[in-house]
């Protein structure tokens, strides 16, 4: 009866998917279940049979930071940590709650370490919580987008009283009325403001643009050659075209504006006379295996639009600040800030969206991401 009760306990132990290893008051390692084993097959016990030196790769000399079977062998209490262990080009984490074995006279004789593969588990978090910051955003700057378009509904009645009110004097004062020229500056004031406005609406209605099948890389080539004829300077300009993308459904006028605001930005941060400014189209397959910042886009096939610049990057306390309405960084009369904006409205209404990465001082790299297709053929 014994004998079964232990050949039962032992199979238990040994057949489930959690470690389980008992571990000495001199951190020596007194057995390990199956799975423990399976995790850890470098193991070897009877050529080293101490915890730290044998569980790490290489072996440690010392006691783990965040080892809780050390506490608990110590104090005689229940402890436990979370262990973040390499394996090959990954890192698998582990949570690990240790206990006491006491003997009868009260002293701790050993510890039992119950260990629990929780690497999934952290991803899924981390994945949500990627997610929920978008979808945060998204829906930030859907609000901001419908507030634009009453401001600008509003600003423009205002500014059309302005405008009548204006052209009706102009219209009764002599030629020589030296008051002409205040009136005219006046009117010029009310053509830029509503310049501003005209921005604020197609800011606000991006998503509801007219798309149609186009090629990628034709947009892409016009674009820079576009580009190439507003800059100044000997600024280098590297192409990485692959002109076998395919098709992407778009509004062509509105990812051309896209992309030439991007390469403004990117001449705008390097040096007029040393900087590089890289362009590249390529194709991308979103899967189940792919970064965790593109979560939010359905997986299948993309193509990736990059611009990347050596300029003077983007501080982190504003980078998820810079696709905002009406933010900008640059000088009073330089920017609007509704740039990247639009960008990202036009692009978020092709079901795509815009990745950024910066550092100071290094450059930037944006990346738009627009849903491939094989043919012309709508959808």
């Amino acid at each position: 009866m014994l004998r079964d009760s232990e050949e039962k306990y032992k199979s238990l132990v040994n057949n489930i998917n959690i470690g389980i290893s008992l571990i000495s008051p001199k951190m020596e390692i007194l057995s390990l279940n199956t799975q423990m084993k399976k995790w850890f097959p470098h193991i070897d016990v009877s050529k080293n049979p101490i915890c730290y030196k044998s569980f790490n790769v290489p072996p440690k000399e010392a006691l783990c930071s965040y080892c809780p079977t050390c506490k608990t062998l110590q104090d005689g209490k229940v402890h436990e940590s979370v262990s973040a262990t390499p394996e090959g080009d990954k890192i698998r984490h582990y949570r690990i709650i240790s206990s006491p074995i006491v003997s009868d006279t009260g002293k701790v004789i050993a510890a039992t370490e119950i260990v629990e593969d929780i690497t999934d588990r952290i991803a899924t978090e981390e994945l949500n919580k990627t997610l929920q910051e978008q979808l945060f955003h998204f829906q930030k700057m859907e609000a901001v987008g419908t507030m634009a378009s009453g401001i600008a509904h509003n600003f423009n009645n205002i500014l059309g009283t302005i405008q009548g009110s204006t052209e009706m004097v102009v219209e009764t004062l002599p030629p020589d009325s030296k008051a002409l020229v205040n009136l005219k500056r006046v009117l010029n004031g009310v053509k830029s403001a509503k310049e501003l406005t005209e921005q604020m609406v197609s800011y606000s209605k991006t998503a509801r643009q007219k798309s149609i099948p186009v090629e990628a890389a034709p947009i892409v080539i016009n674009s820079l050659n576009l580009f190439r004829g507003t800059i100044k300077g000997t600024v280098t300009i590297e192409e990485n075209i692959d002109s076998d993308c395919g098709f992407i459904e778009c509004e062509p006028n509105h990812l051309t504006h896209v992309i030439l605001n991007m390469l403004q930005n990117s001449f705008y941060a390097v040096d007029p006379y040393s900087g590089i400014i890289g362009v590249a189209l390529s194709k991308l397959t979103l899967d189940t295996k792919s970064p965790t910042k593109y979560a939010l886009l359905t997986r299948g096939e993309y193509i990736k639009i990059t611009i990347k610049d050596n300029g003077c990057g983007i501080d982190n306390k504003i980078i998820s600040r810079i696709f905002e309405p009406f933010f900008t960084t640059k000088g009073i009369g330089k920017g609007t800030g509704l740039g990247l904006s639009t960008a990202h409205n036009v692009i978020t209404g092709c079901n795509g969206n815009i990745f950024v990465e910066s550092e100071l001082d290094k450059g930037s790299i944006f990346e738009i991401l627009l849903p491939r297709k094989l043919t012309n053929e709508t959808a």
